[in-house]
């Protein structure tokens, strides 16, 4: 069974994702990746909760309000955190440290579409992290570069001392160039011909953002800039062009501002509801683009989807600002696009302590440990995939790629995939018939696309199905060409609309949409194309006791089949047929399976998996007597009240 399966298509969705071009910030949407997490799991995973908790994660020492989706994640990749559970099961945590988790965070960012992240690099940790050979920063590098996304370091001043932050950085700066080679790796984000740099927290009210001297910043960014040779984008307070509120009060900070290549206001927090988000256009983003221009510098808006940091701050309201399932979130980048920004940073990709993460994310309550405080999905009383805020994060990217006007209504069903005209189609199809529009689970079908990526001697594993849950699932592949790929459909798959990622030349990814539901049944031909004579035999049981099976088609060498007329024996003999088939094992109940063979009811003796192969069912039917001498003879076969396509017997 390799390209002999025939192809139903499904779906067919002319769709695809570039890749990102590293060589300018136009049009970039990039979200900050924190990569601060660590699990007790030895080596580069680390030996503690870092970031989790306040040593053993407990109700009690939680710094976190969501509980990441780890469904797709691989055994040995997280640490099981020893007293807690999710309805009986053990509960694990992963490690930022771990190559396979940041390769499978940077996977989700191609498969969704997002351009890539600026990965913080906090100067408080700067010793330990080059001690511990900069674990994370590697992984990030190696999984750019696997799966084409940009990066770009920001540097996140936070608690820095005074008086060595300049000499910190600039010592740091040329270890990343000159010893890891940052800014020569083919994906690190350039604006201008120059490579990208970014520095959070300048010019905020407080003490625990130096330099407070205006002077001493200046003296900063005008280093990096003339020195370092690199596009200075300053992370800023939300109130850096009126220096007031969140920002340091002075005249001289008007300099340093204006000194930058681009600006990126922090407002996370600085406002929590759909009016605030239309007034923070009109008194913050518009004003801030018209200054901005001016001078010609890029203006980078950030948002964020909601906010929520009870377990680390404990006398703060739960679900402090709600995510309104992507309403909030989306009311802010639709504002930021129409009002004239051409990049954008959402904040951020991993941040579960803040609850700003938009990658995958439990979607129920009962998806999240049992004990403790858990902001999930369903918090604001919608039922959401785990992946919602991937897709949401997408079809921003997507707005801000494209030069259509965007649309201030959010998309009811986010991609992937994302429709674009001229690309190539890719289909997902059911292997044994033309009828129907759905697959099932443990179900055979085969992929159909145009320059599918397969490695000589090997098969692909650039294959994914997202289903409607938001889980990936990596579908075992039986045959793979530059055309098609034959899989087997995930057994624990969910129904409902499924995605199906494959990649292409270049990296570049085709997708399609599928549905996926419980049964869906087709029968096998001997001639590949879903009628014609069955691909079946005959097993005869004589009243004597003796037996013999008979194949009820043959074909020639040239690819014609014809069906063998089959003998029903002497009376008192039996007669089942077997037919072969796929999407039937999910029946509600054997009574749910009826079969007639020309137009007269055939009771059905089993129906499920045929057992040796992989997604292969079987139908054991009773031949009525009544049959003989009948010739040839339509077979139709329902399921669930769903009819398999018609194939055919000959009975003498």
């Amino acid at each position: 069974m390799r390209r002999a399966l025939p192809l139903l298509l499904l779906a067919v969705v002319g769709a695809r994702a570039q890749n990102p071009d590293p060589s300018t910030l136009d049009g970039k949407v990039v979200l900050g990746y924190q990569g601060w997490f660590r699990c007790p799991g030895g080596g580069a995973m680390g030996t503690n909760w870092s970031h989790w908790a306040n040593g053993m994660p407990t109700a009690a020492s939680l710094v976190i309000d969501m509980y990441p989706d780890l469904r797709e994640f691989e055994p040995g990749e997280t640490c099981i955190v020893p007293g807690m559970t999710s309805g009986g099961n053990p509960v694990s945590l992963f490690s930022s440290g771990n190559s396979a988790t940041v390769d499978r965070h940077f996977l989700w960012m191609r498969q969704y579409g997002i351009d890539g992240v600026l990965v913080q690099r906090f100067v408080t940790d700067i010793a330990r992290n080059r001690d511990g050979g900069d674990i994370v920063l590697r992984n990030v590098m190696d999984a750019a570069r696997r799966h084409r996304r940009v990066f770009a370091i920001e540097y996140d001043i936070s608690g820095a001392n005074a008086a060595t932050l300049l000499t910190t950085l600039q010592n740091d700066w040329k270890y990343l160039v000159e010893s890891l080679a940052v800014t020569a790796h083919p994906g690190y984000l350039h604006h201008n011909g120059k490579p990208l740099l970014a520095v959070w927290g300048i010019g905020l009210n407080d003490a625990k953002h130096p330099p407070n001297d205006p002077q001493a910043a200046l003296q900063l960014i005008q280093w990096f800039r003339s020195e370092a040779q690199v596009s200075y984008l300053g992370g800023t307070p939300a109130y850096w062009r009126t220096l007031s509120n969140d920002a340091a009060t002075g005249s001289q900070w008007n300099g340093v501002y204006q000194a930058m290549d681009a600006i990126q206001p922090w407002t996370v927090g600085r406002y929590s509801t759909l009016a605030a988000v239309e007034r923070w256009k009109r008194e913050r983003i518009e004003p801030d683009l018209a200054v901005t221009n001016q001078r010609g510098q890029i203006y980078m808006p950030v948002i964020f989807p909601g906010f929520s940091w009870y377990n680390l701050n404990r006398t703060a309201p739960q679900n402090q600002i709600p995510r309104n399932r992507g309403e909030f979130l989306w009311r802010q980048a639709y504002n930021a696009r129409s009002a004239g920004a051409r990049i954008l940073k959402i904040a951020m990709f991993d941040e579960v302590n803040e609850s700003t993460a938009m990658f995958k994310l439990a979607a129920r309550r009962a998806d999240a440990p049992d004990q403790g405080y858990w902001l999930t999905l369903d918090a604001d009383g919608f039922t959401l995939p785990s992946d919602w805020y991937l897709r949401l994060a997408g079809e921003i990217a997507r707005m801000f790629r494209e030069p259509a006007p965007p649309a201030p209504a959010m998309p009811s069903n986010p991609g992937p995939p994302f429709t674009a005209a001229g690309a190539p189609p890719l289909s997902a199809v059911n292997a044994a018939s033309f009828s129907g529009q759905a697959v099932a689970a443990a179900s055979l079908a085969t992929v159909y696309g145009e320059g599918l990526s397969v490695e000589a001697g090997a098969l692909p594993s650039g294959l994914t199905l997202i289903d409607a849950s938001g889980r990936g699932h990596s579908p075992t592949v039986l045959y793979a060409s530059a055309n098609q790929m034959n899989i087997v459909v995930p057994a624990e798959i969910a129904t409902g609309p499924a995605t199906l990622v494959a990649e292409r030349g270049e990296g570049v990814l085709a997708y399609a949409r599928i549905e996926i539901t419980p049964v869906a049944p087709g029968v096998f031909s001997a001639n590949s194309t879903g009628h014609g004579p069955a691909a079946a035999q005959v097993r005869l049981v004589r009243p004597d006791g003796t037996q013999s099976s008979h194949l009820v088609s043959e074909c020639t060498p040239a690819g014609g089949c014809r069906a063998v007329p089959v003998d029903l024996g002497p009376e008192g003999s039996v007669a089942v047929l077997e037919l072969y088939g796929t999407g039937i094992r999910g029946r509600t109940s054997l009574e749910a399976v009826t079969c007639t063979v020309g137009g007269i009811a055939a009771p059905v003796l089993y129906a499920g998996a045929q057992g040796g192969f992989a997604g292969l069912d079987q139908v054991n039917v009773l031949l009525p007597r009544s049959l003989a001498g009948r010739g040839l003879a339509d077979i139709g076969l329902s399921v669930n009240a769903i009819a398999a396509n018609a194939v055919q017997i000959s009975i003498r």
